[in-house]
């Protein structure tokens, strides 16, 4: 990776959660925090929820404007902006008022891809091969998208390896629910803005970096996460998701 730094790249882990997401606890302080660190640009994508972002955006940061859509079927969608505005305008015009709960939408996936083409953005199927149907490619009848995250460090490498083997452009990101994990897996552009950044996914000239947490880490951030949710959320909209995942 020190080769691609030298040559003009900026990395960026491009899948992370706040507080503000129901299944995490992460303050975005300790991201930004982590981020300055590490040297990284961030993405703070949290579910159906973009008041981390807004917050991290009052920091002096390399910050994509993010957002992680859950659609009605259950898959999950990465939205990435040029501006903090549009995404603003996005949720504003299409999440706020079209949620079922906290973790999903009233939009199927093909609604939500329609409405993306009205702004400047880039799609990215997160996790495509996940568990139950929060990947896209899970969905029996699904609508293709030219760019996937073939990285995700929060779930098993056979689960990536699947996504890595399809004909597609790649985004890659922790999914990061915990401090420590930030940074596992990250995107690289050779960039100085985020335009430049966003336009070289699209365009793919990017590079991907990353590493899978062990069974035990995965097991553990599975279980933090589940346990936040319950608190989070209403028991009834909770169990209904879950049901949704295994139908």
């Amino acid at each position: 990776m020190n080769e691609f730094i030298r040559k003009g790249y900026k990395f960026a882990d491009m899948h992370i959660h706040s507080n503000y997401s129901p299944d995490c606890n992460t303050k975005v302080k300790n991201i930004v925090s982590i981020a300055d660190k590490r040297k990284i640009g961030i993405a703070i994508t949290d579910h159906n929820e973009i008041r981390g972002c807004i917050e991290a955006s009052k920091y002096n940061i390399f910050l994509i404007p993010g957002i992680e859509v859950t659609c009605l079927e259950g898959c999950h969608i990465l939205i990435y902006f040029y501006n903090i505005n549009d995404l603003k305008k996005f949720y504003n015009e299409n999440i706020r008022d079209n949620l079922l709960n906290k973790m999903r939408t009233k939009m199927n996936h093909k609604e939500l891809f329609k409405r993306c083409r009205k702004y400047k953005c880039i799609i990215s199927a997160a996790h495509p091969f996940g568990s139950g149907k929060c990947g896209l490619y899970k969905i029996k009848s699904y609508s293709d998208t030219k760019i996937i995250e073939g990285i995700n460090s929060s779930i098993k490498k056979s689960k990536n390896k699947k996504a890595l083997d399809k004909n597609k452009f790649f985004t890659a990101g922790s999914d990061s629910h915990m401090k420590k994990h930030i940074g596992k897996a990250l995107t690289g552009v050779r960039a100085k803005n985020i335009k430049e950044f966003l336009d070289g996914i699209k365009d793919n000239k990017n590079v991907i970096f990353g590493e899978e947490l062990n069974f035990i880490q995965i097991l553990w951030l599975n279980l933090i996460k589940e346990y936040s949710l319950i608190k989070k959320m209403k028991l009834k909209d909770f169990i209904n998701n879950r049901l949704t995942q295994i139908k």
